[in-house]
């Protein structure tokens, strides 16, 4: 397994969303379909169910059948109603995602699914020894959620501080008179923050980009 620190950013594009390859929903479909006939197998994701007409199809034909076997995306949560099992074949792309928000979101599927399940939600990974799957298996999520909230204090991320990012692109002889500017826009406002600037090469060489991470806290006012 290879490791990369948290500021690694796409060679192409920049991006910092950088996340793993997960289980494709065609490769869970054919699967899945040497086990179940196809006809009772849907997959509801925005290249197989693009619109609510199609999954609202799904779903009447599935309450004629027998049995039924849907594999989704997020799209498919709001449409959810009580299955004998849910599965999430890949947990670990949930937790892997850069954001403050992941473990939030997190939680919002694994509470979504295993209230969806009449008897039991099945949670695959590949790291069972870690901490939030141990939680998540005992039903501690009011322990997941305060040690969520210690790590975000700590950052200084939600509810503690609010994050906002501007970026600037621009040619290098302009660098330090916008970086000057940016900060004596920020001093004005008269608000607590943090700043970072960070130079990223961009595909012309003579151009920087800027870009200033600011925080401000709840007791801005």
């Amino acid at each position: 397994d290879r490791t990369y620190p948290s500021e690694t950013t796409c060679s192409r594009c920049h991006s910092w969303n950088i996340s793993p390859f997960a289980i494709g929903s065609d490769a869970l479909y054919n699967e899945v379909c040497e086990y179940a006939h196809s006809d009772n197998v849907y997959v509801v994701d925005n290249t197989h169910s693009p619109d609510e007409k199609t999954i609202h199809s799904y779903i009447e034909r599935a309450e004629r059948q027998p049995y039924k076997i849907f594999i989704g995306t997020k799209k498919l949560l709001p449409h959810l109603k009580q299955f004998d099992y849910t599965v999430i074949p890949f947990f670990d792309r949930l937790i892997q995602i850069p954001s403050y928000t992941t473990v939030e979101d997190m939680l919002d599927v694994v509470m979504t699914l295993a209230l969806s399940a009449k008897e039991s939600l099945v949670i695959c990974t590949r790291n069972p020894e870690l901490s939030i799957i141990e939680q998540l298996q005992n039903k501690k999520i009011q322990t997941l959620i305060k040690d969520e909230l210690a790590i975000r204090e700590k950052l200084e991320y939600p509810p503690y501080a609010t994050p906002h990012k501007i970026t600037i692109e621009t040619f290098k002889n302009k660098e330090s008179l916008l970086t000057k500017a940016l900060s004596d826009f920020l001093n004005d406002q008269e608000i607590k923050y943090t700043i970072q600037t960070k130079k990223e090469l961009t595909d012309f060489s003579e151009k920087v980009r800027i870009t200033a991470v600011i925080k401000t806290y709840r007791d801005w006012e």
